[in-house]
């Protein structure tokens, strides 16, 4: 019994400490914002967009992640063809149907890793970093996994919500009709796979993470129980 109980306790402790952080959550995003976040940290980074029936513009980049090194953007030392981020999520027409182009280290390279098709409902895109590995997921399926390569080295990294590039300037500012990104997350640690397919569905809010799992309230009541049948 004690050792069942202890089994029992170990869960429900195990799965509560995965409650995670909030600690940005911006929401209606229609201009260049960004957070910067330890390189060593897990975390994950998550947005919700969805891409209008006309959208305007070659291209947009939606999120990206910059490394950075004792204060200087480490991209330029690897490409001899301007600024190249860890990562990039963009929407592009690329001379086809639009779509979304996950890029990862882009160094010297030019092609996308993965592509998905985009959509006008809202859609739920999550970078989950967990040590140097980084896994891409779209609305729940994962699209890309990749692991940082050691040009982009570094103690900082930010990630950005690039809500204003579209491939021929400001949206805004030019009176472009693309939708905003409806609404970005930041946690302090990495998701588990339960809460990637909790949070994948965009009506679900981001605020819903530090609840305590279903497994860790299974486990406690397990062990309610146990108790009771012991004391009686």
């Amino acid at each position: 019994m004690k050792r069942l109980l202890a089994a029992v306790a170990a869960i429900a402790v195990a799965s509560l400490a995965e409650a995670l952080t909030l600690t940005w959550n911006p929401t209606n995003v229609n201009s260049a914002q960004y957070k910067e976040v330890s390189a060593d940290a897990d975390f994950a980074f998550a947005i919700t967009y969805a891409t209008p029936s006309n959208p305007q513009g070659d291209w947009r980049t939606l999120l990206s992640i910059g490394a950075y090194r004792e204060g200087t953007y480490v991209g330029d030392s690897v490409t001899q063809n301007g600024q190249r981020e860890l990562f990039r999520l963009q929407e592009a027409a690329d001379g086809g149907p639009r779509q979304y182009l996950f890029y990862s280290n882009l160094g010297m390279e030019s092609s996308a890793n993965a592509s998905a098709p985009t959509s006008t409902s809202q859609q739920r895109i999550i970078v989950n970093k967990k040590g140097d590995t980084f896994t891409v997921y779209l609305n729940g399926e994962q699209v890309l996994s990749f692991v940082a390569d050691e040009f982009y080295a570094a103690d900082t990294y930010r990630l950005y919500l690039d809500a204003t590039g579209d491939g021929s300037g400001n949206d805004f500012n030019n009176g472009k009709l693309y939708r905003p990104i409806a609404e970005g997350a930041l946690y302090d640690d990495a998701l588990t796979e339960a809460q990637i397919a909790l949070i994948s569905n965009p009506e679900v809010s981001f605020q819903t993470i530090p609840e305590p799992t279903a497994l860790a309230l299974l486990a406690l009541g397990v062990a309610g129980l146990a108790l009771r049948r012991r004391a009686a």
